[in-house]
């Protein structure tokens, strides 16, 4: 599929919200994890909810991983180093 960088990220971090529901054990499932729109009390605390995801996320902003992600659909080829370098650096862009 071709996709937007920020598309692949958004990916990371719901696939993050994704691994925290699957893994999350207790004895009574509406105080092991719960959806934004269920307010806590009852799932976890409000701050918890993103930590999964948001450390997901960061693999994306990896060299290593961005070249294993980056495929041309022509010829199959990763992106350049170059162009992963520069992305990478973008990543803090107007923050700050």
């Amino acid at each position: 599929s071709m996709l937007r960088f920020r598309e692949v990220e958004t990916f990371f971090h719901e696939y993050g919200h994704v691994m925290h529901a699957v893994l999350s054990k207790s004895k009574h499932s509406l105080q092991a994890w719960a959806w934004s729109a269920v307010p806590w009390p009852g799932g976890v605390e409000q701050d918890f909810l993103e930590v999964p995801s948001m450390m997901l996320e960061n693999f994306v902003w990896q060299p290593d991983i961005l070249k294993r992600l980056s495929k041309r659909p022509c010829d199959g080829a990763p992106l350049p180093d170059s162009v992963i370098e520069l992305l990478c650096k973008s990543r803090f862009a107007m923050e700050g």
